[in-house]
């Protein structure tokens, strides 16, 4: 029997208003187990180790740690990318949030789906910032069997 392990993309909390990475207006931001602004140089999550389940049988959740805010009217686009060989990465879908959108959220998550069907074997996160940054938010994005 399989035991639920959770996955993580990048540390425990994505710090949107971290500037190691930073997170700039208009450039993407990589998360897989570690957090890169380099796509060739971002980890990924490996549905091929150890006591993993098919991706398909996998729920990702987007919760909110600490709420958004920014001097600005912040956006951030969530996609969610798969690959078969860690090489080469397709969009499986996109969450776009306004800075009203990303409010705490301690009993229910922002967003709560099953992975879609035929992800590839490897999982990563790009988020990407728009119009202004974060000053502050945190984000906690696990993935967990159902």
């Amino acid at each position: 029997m399989l035991y639920e392990l959770k996955r993580l993309f990048g540390r425990e909390v994505l710090d949107l208003a971290d500037d190691d990475p930073a997170f700039a207006v208009d450039t993407p931001v990589y998360a897989g187990q570690l957090v890169s602004t380099t796509a060739g140089t971002a980890t990924y999550i490996d549905f091929e180790a150890a006591n993993q389940q098919f991706p398909d049988n996998n729920t990702l959740e987007l919760w909110c740690r600490e709420a958004a805010t920014s001097d600005g009217a912040a956006t951030l686009a969530i996609v969610l990318q798969s690959s078969a060989d860690h090489s080469t990465w397709r969009d499986e879908l996109t969450l776009n949030f306004a800075l009203a959108d990303i409010v705490l959220s301690t009993s229910t998550p922002l967003r709560r789906f099953t992975l879609p069907a035929g992800c590839g074997q490897y999982l990563r996160l790009k988020l990407t910032v728009g119009t202004a940054v974060f000053t502050a938010g945190q984000l906690f994005i696990p993935v967990r069997p159902l």
